[in-house]
Parts: structure tokens; C-alpha cells; sequence
């Protein structure tokens, strides 16, 4: 009977030795989950925008992001993207170049990529016109979410419309490869893309 005491409250005090309440720590959910709500700095610029395109404009400011159209797991759609393609059927060219100097970075970039598809010859002076900026801007492609140069985008969406025999020769790209330098903000995998 001493020997089975023994064991349970030796079982009891092993059991209990180590227990701490663990209130304040904090849940890995909590660490690895980040909120991605770029709409608290949103800047709202219609000051010089035509009337009939201050709704999709004011649309794409209030979601501050440029997405790419890629969907992420889960998504059923890309609501600035979705955007994008009703400022495209709306705006002429001259709209689209007067969006380039819209305060609000989704809104310009949008504008820059609308206007590039449009006329591809425009790239360098857009990509310049951005890459001026100096600023910054929240990108959306399917899971992954960056920020980046302001002029990165565009790079991407030119770059990629591209076949793959021209990437070499194309001088367009070659203009905006030399414009890229370290310490701009771009993305490593741009600066090591150029080099190729």
C-alpha cells in the first residue's frame, strides 16, 4: 500500500512540476500572421481626374495595391485588378497619361501599365517618369505580397510580354536594365535578372 502512495503522488508531483500558465504567450498563429491591410495610408488624389473616371479611380486608391491579376490560394478574384481592367476600358490614352502623375502609387502604376500596353514604345519614358518617384508600392501576385520600387511592376509587365529570343535584343528592356542600379528599392531577383 506505501509503495502504490508513493507512486501516484510521485506520478502527481512530475505531472504537475513543470505547469505554468501560458496566458501570455503568444500563439504561433499569432507571430506567423501578419495583417495585410494597405488601405490605412491610402491617398485619394481626383483633383485633376475626369468625372467619368473618379469611381474607379477612388477604387483603386482606397485598396492602395497593385495586383497582378495572379490568384492566390483561396482568392475568386482579384478586386484592384478586376479595377484595372475597367480603368482600361474606360480611360483614352491622354486620361492614362495624365493617371501617371497621380499621387496615389496603384493609381500611376496602373495608368503606366494601361498606357504601355496601349503603346509599348512609351516604356523607357514611363519607367523613368516612376522610377523618379522615389517611392514605394504594395504588390499583390497570387500568395505573395511585397513592397517594392515603384517602377518594378512596370519592368515585370514589360519584361514579360516579351518572347523569350527577344529579352537579349529587345532595346527598350535593355534602356530599363540601365537605368536599374543597387540601392533603388528593387527586388534582388531584378537586379540579378538584369545581369543576365
Amino acid at each position: 500500500m506505501k509503495t502504490y502512495v508513493f507512486i501516484v503522488s510521485f506520478a502527481f508531483i512530475l505531472l504537475n512540476c513543470n505547469q505554468k500558465n501560458n496566458d501570455s504567450v503568444p500563439l504561433e498563429n499569432d507571430i506567423l500572421v501578419e495583417d495585410f491591410n494597405f488601405t490605412e495610408n491610402a491617398i485619394i488624389d481626383t483633383l485633376e481626374v475626369p468625372e467619368y473616371l473618379k469611381s474607379v479611380v477612388k477604387s483603386i486608391s482606397s485598396l492602395n495595391i497593385y495586383e497582378t491579376g495572379v490568384l492566390g490560394k483561396g482568392q475568386t478574384h482579384s478586386p484592384n485588378f478586376e479595377n484595372y481592367k475597367h480603368l482600361l476600358q474606360l480611360a483614352s490614352d491622354k486620361d492614362l497619361l495624365l493617371l501617371t502623375e497621380n499621387k496615389n502609387n496603384a493609381v500611376a502604376v496602373y495608368a503606366a501599365i494601361g498606357l504601355v500596353k496601349r503603346k509599348p514604345g512609351k516604356v523607357t519614358d514611363l519607367f523613368k517618369k516612376l522610377l523618379d518617384k522615389r517611392s514605394r508600392i504594395h504588390v499583390q501576385n497570387g500568395c505573395l505580397i511585397s513592397e517594392d520600387n515603384l517602377a518594378e511592376p512596370l519592368y515585370w509587365k514589360y519584361y514579360h510580354s516579351l518572347k523569350p529570343e527577344q529579352l537579349r535584343s529587345d532595346p527598350d528592356l535593355k534602356k530599363l536594365n540601365s537605368m536599374i542600379l543597387p540601392g533603388q528599392g528593387f527586388s534582388e531577383y531584378i537586379l540579378l535578372k538584369k545581369e543576365k
